[in-house]
C-alpha cells in the first residue's frame, strides 16, 4: 500500500508500507538408548516497514517501461520459533527489534497500470537475541552474557496495480 509520483517519464519517488513473512522448516531425529526423539521446528520472520524509494525508468515505450529503484525503510521485525517435540508444542520469541533495510530492485511497468518488482532488502540493522539460560551465549554460564544479531536478507517478487 502506498503512493508514487513521477516527475516526467524518467524519475519518480514512492512511499509505501511493506509486510514480509518468511519461514524455515527443520526436522531433527535423534536416537539415544534405543529411544528416538523427533523434533520439528518452524521458524518464522515478520517484518513491517515504511519505505521511501527513488525511481528511474531506463526504457519507456507506449506499452512498457523498464527501470530500477533504490531506497530505505524503517520498521519492526520479529522472529518466532515453534517447536513440536514428541507432540508437545512450544512457541518462543527468538528475536525482535528496530530494522533498517536498504531497498534495491528492478521494475517492469506494463500498460501504465501493472508493475512487477524484483527487490532485495538488505538489512543495515539486525534483530537482537539474548539466549535463554542453558542455550549458550555465556560459555557454559547459566546467565546469558552474549547478544546475538540476526540479519535477514529478503528477496521478493511483487505485483502492484496502479490506480
Amino acid at each position: 500500500m502506498g503512493y508514487s509520483h513521477y516527475f516526467g517519464s524518467l524519475f519518480g519517488v514512492r512511499g509505501y508500507v511493506d509486510y514480509n513473512y518468511g519461514f524455515n522448516i527443520g526436522n531433527t531425529k535423534t536416537t539415544e538408548n534405543n529411544v528416538t526423539t523427533n523434533i520439528n521446528n518452524l521458524s518464522s520472520l515478520h517484518n513491517i516497514t515504511f519505505n521511501v524509494d527513488a525511481l528511474i525508468n531506463f526504457y519507456n515505450s507506449d506499452s512498457i517501461s523498464f527501470g530500477a529503484f533504490a531506497g530505505i525503510g524503517v520498521g519492526y521485525g520479529l522472529m518466532n520459533s515453534n517447536i513440536n517435540e514428541q507432540n508437545v508444542q512450544t512457541t518462543t520469541k527468538v528475536a525482535d527489534g528496530f530494522i533498517l533495510p536498504v531497498n534495491l530492485g528492478l521494475s517492469l511497468i506494463a500498460g501504465g497500470k501493472h508493475r512487477i518488482d524484483l527487490t532485495m532488502k538488505i538489512p543495515c540493522l539486525g534483530l537482537k537475541h539474548v539466549p535463554e539460560p542453558g542455550q549458550g551465549g555465556g560459555g557454559g554460564d547459566p546467565i546469558p552474557t552474549e547478544t546475538q544479531i540476526t540479519r535477514m536478507l529478503i528477496g521478493t517478487i511483487g505485483y502492484s496495480y496502479t490506480f
